[in-house]
């Protein structure tokens, strides 16, 4: 009898062994987030550490802006990986995180020929219109806070290309647009206008069906602001851009 329990326990250890499925798999929380935001690698990092720190394993899914924010708010997903603040008011079975995850600084993209200096919002050109992708709410947030007249279209694709037939005088990007400048090998005819004209902080959000979550990923997120590890994902993803060679940046204009 011994002998034969023996064989058992030999043959189910064999299974786990050679089973092509985890015994005791981490859950898996589903999130959306923004197609084409070339900013995102870096949050994927940050809460894929902050959610690995509670057990759970994220994937992430990427829509167009408008339908990334509708799915996560009917719960199709579990939340949205990252906006802005105020997010729960037009999506209000999402509940925001209130730590933020990541900070980002926004620069004024042009033609070289419309280059100006930057110094606060004020500094913008009267009659300069600008052209950005439709339903990101923080730049519906600055048109209203300073007056800009402004039109929108579906991709950052066609934002560049709007900038490049002379519709359009500047739009609002972050710092990494500068390798899609080089890919498309326009970093000759748009440049990145220096200092940042803002720098926006941006936060994690969990549907409803999850508010459980919501106060231990924030109590997590503080923990890596205090240990240092959000600052050293943000000093690694801006170091490449920060030369005064990194093309796109603006020359002193005297």
């Amino acid at each position: 009898m011994k002998q034969v329990r023996q064989r058992a326990a030999a043959w189910i250890f064999f299974c786990l062994a050679v089973s092509p499925f985890p015994v005791f798999a981490e859950p898996v929380l589903t999130f959306t987030t923004v197609k084409d935001a070339h900013f995102k690698a870096p949050i994927v990092e940050v809460m894929t550490q902050a959610y690995q720190r509670l057990g759970f394993r994220i994937q992430i899914v990427e829509q167009y802006i408008q339908r990334s924010l509708t799915d996560a708010g009917q719960g199709i997903y579990d939340g949205e990986l990252f906006r802005v603040k105020g997010i729960e008011s037009i999506a209000p079975n999402l509940i925001m995180v209130d730590v933020p995850c990541f900070e980002l600084d926004v620069f004024i993209f042009t033609p070289r020929e419309k280059r100006f200096t930057v110094d606060g919002w004020q500094s913008v050109p009267k009659g300069y219109t600008m052209v950005a992708p439709f339903a990101v709410k923080y730049i519906d947030r600055c048109i209203k806070a300073n007056g800009l007249s402004a039109f929108f279209v579906k991709t950052p694709e066609e934002t560049l290309g709007f900038l490049l037939s002379g519709k359009a005088d500047f739009t609002l990007f972050t710092r990494e647009i500068d390798t899609l400048l080089i890919d498309k090998g326009i970093d000759n005819k748009l440049i990145r206008l220096t200092p940042a004209i803002d720098r926006v902080q941006v936060f994690h959000y969990l549907h409803s069906k999850n508010a459980g979550l919501v106060d231990q990923v924030g109590r997590i997120l503080k923990e890596m602001h205090r240990d240092g590890t959000i600052d050293a994902f943000v000093s690694r993803w801006e170091k490449p851009f920060e030369s005064p060679q990194s093309p796109g940046q603006s020359p002193d204009i005297k």
